[in-house]
């Protein structure tokens, strides 16, 4: 049974493909008279390479209503039946016989007409593990008469310019998962396990019984600064410290002892162990001219 996730993811895929360079092998060309009918599986090539206008490979003129076109179409899906892809292509006169080996298109997939008037494209088939390169792309020119570069020229058609490239006959792509293959990658028990029923048991190397591991637990938050609980605790943190917040500041208990001891008030007694009158100062005051008796401090 799909489911929408398979779908999804095989959409997703397709989409990136689309983008990618496209250098398979083109397996079958037809003629069609309006490029609108092209078949399934056939990309038609209604657009000149170097100037994008019409690139329909009968040009014919007409007075009275649209013209008939001959557009050139390519395949490049894989035939079940046979297993060929297009070696090479050219270019002849519309009445020359093919040579050996080659294919012609005798008229239009859609309407069923005339497929050449003067020119017309050959093509010659290969098996796939029989032939070195392929033809991998097919473009019209309208002005240019050089092929672009990895281009090579097949010839000129009522004045539009054949140029093809060859690749690889065989280019291994990546392969696409079917839908069953889809179902067995979201099953629990497919090689793959799914994102949820990874742990980190899984991961990492249980580290429970660590010798690294530390012998005491770690000591518990300290209290908020609003309802301290002991005037002798703290913790250093901050903005400058912020490496060490929540870390314990404890007083060594000897300290914390000592503190409790009544100690007796600190009393000065300088003024009761030492007396000095002066005397040896007075002497000098008194020996000195120049300073008045009414002006010495110690005569008063």
């Amino acid at each position: 049974m799909t489911t929408p996730n398979s779908v999804k993811n095989k959409n997703v895929i397709n989409t990136v493909l689309n983008f990618l360079p496209d250098n398979r092998p083109i397996t079958n060309l037809i003629l069609v008279e309006n490029c609108e009918k092209c078949p399934k599986n056939f990309t038609p090539i209604h657009l000149t390479y170097d100037q994008d206008s019409d690139a329909d490979l009968w040009r014919e003129s007409s007075l009275f209503g649209k013209h008939p076109g001959r557009y050139l179409c390519i395949s490049k899906a894989d035939d079940t039946t046979r297993d060929l892809v297009i070696e090479t292509i050219s270019v002849i006169g519309a009445n020359e016989a093919a040579p050996a080996g080659f294919s012609t298109i005798k008229q239009t997939t859609d309407n069923v007409q005339k497929a050449w008037r003067k020119r017309q494209l050959v093509f010659k088939y290969a098996d796939r593990k029989n032939a070195q390169k392929a033809v991998t792309d097919i473009i019209i020119c309208s002005k240019s008469k050089k092929a672009p570069s990895g281009f090579l020229i097949a010839g000129e058609i009522n004045g539009l310019t054949l140029c093809y490239k060859l690749g690889p006959a065989s280019r291994p792509l990546p392969k696409l998962p079917s839908l069953s293959d889809a179902d067995k990658i979201e099953n629990k028990n497919s090689i793959f396990p799914s994102l949820d029923t990874l742990s980190i048991s899984n991961i990492y190397e249980n580290t429970t019984n660590s010798p690294q591991l530390p012998s005491r637990p770690a000591p518990k938050p300290p209290t908020t600064p609003q309802s301290p609980t002991s005037s002798f605790y703290g913790t250093l943190g901050g903005a400058t410290y912020a490496e060490l917040e929540g870390v314990p500041f404890l007083l060594n208990p000897n300290l914390r002892r000592q503190s409790e001891i009544n100690v007796p008030p600190y009393k000065s007694t300088i003024s009761a162990n030492i007396e000095y009158d002066f005397t040896l100062e007075r002497q000098i005051l008194c020996t000195t001219k120049a300073i008045k008796l009414t002006n010495n401090p110690f005569f008063h």
